[in-house]
C-alpha cells in the first residue's frame, strides 16, 4: 500500500487509487460534552479507476470520519488502535462519518491505527467500508484503506455534519 493514497476496493468492480490531500484530524470536546476524534482528507487527481465507474462519474472522494472517545482514550500514543464501529451514533442522532464518492453515505468499521504522534501531526493507517454503488443493497460494498499517511493537527476542524 502506498502513502497518501486511498485505495477503494469496491466489491463488484475491482479497486480505485486517488491522491490524498488536505490532510488534518483534531480531538476535542463537542458541544454535547462527548469526545471526538475526527480525521479528514480530500482527494486531487486518480491513479487508478475501475473502468465501468470511471465512465459513470468523475469521482473525487471526500472523507470525514469521527471516533467517539472515551475519558481514558484521549492520550494518543504510538500503537493505539481508536475504532468506531457505526458511522452514525443512535444515542445522539447524528451521523459521524461521511464518504462521497458520487453520493454521501457513512464509514463503518472505522479502525485508525496510530504510527506516530506528535504535537503537531499523526501518522496513521486508516480502514474502514462504506456503500458506494449498493450492490450489496445497504450493506457495505466498498472497502477503504491508507496507509502511513500523515494527518496535521487542526484545531479548527470539527465534525461538519449531524
Amino acid at each position: 500500500m502506498e502513502n497518501n493514497i486511498v485505495e477503494i476496493n469496491h466489491l463488484d468492480f475491482g479497486i480505485e487509487k486517488f491522491v490524498i490531500t488536505e490532510e488534518a484530524y483534531n480531538l476535542y470536546k463537542s458541544d454535547s460534552g462527548i469526545w471526538e476524534f475526527t480525521l479528514s482528507f480530500k482527494t486531487s487527481k486518480s491513479i487508478d479507476r475501475a473502468k465501468e465507474l470511471e465512465v459513470l462519474v468523475d469521482a473525487e472522494p471526500y472523507f470525514e470520519a469521527t471516533a467517539i472517545l472515551s475519558n481514558n482514550e484521549l492520550k494518543l500514543n504510538r500503537g493505539n488502535i481508536i475504532t468506531q464501529k457505526q458511522g452514525y451514533d443512535y444515542n445522539r442522532d447524528e451521523n459521524l462519518s461521511i464518504f462521497y464518492y458520487f453520493d454521501y453515505n457513512s464509514i463503518e468499521e472505522l479502525e485508525i491505527e496510530l504510527l506516530e504522534v506528535t504535537k503537531d501531526f499523526i501518522i496513521a493507517n486508516v480502514k474502514g467500508k462504506t456503500v458506494i454503488n449498493g450492490s450489496d443493497g445497504n450493506n457495505p460494498d466498498s472497502e477503504l484503506s491508507i496507509s502511513k499517511t500523515k494527518f496535521m493537527l487542526d484545531k479548527k476542524l470539527k465534525r461538519s455534519f449531524s
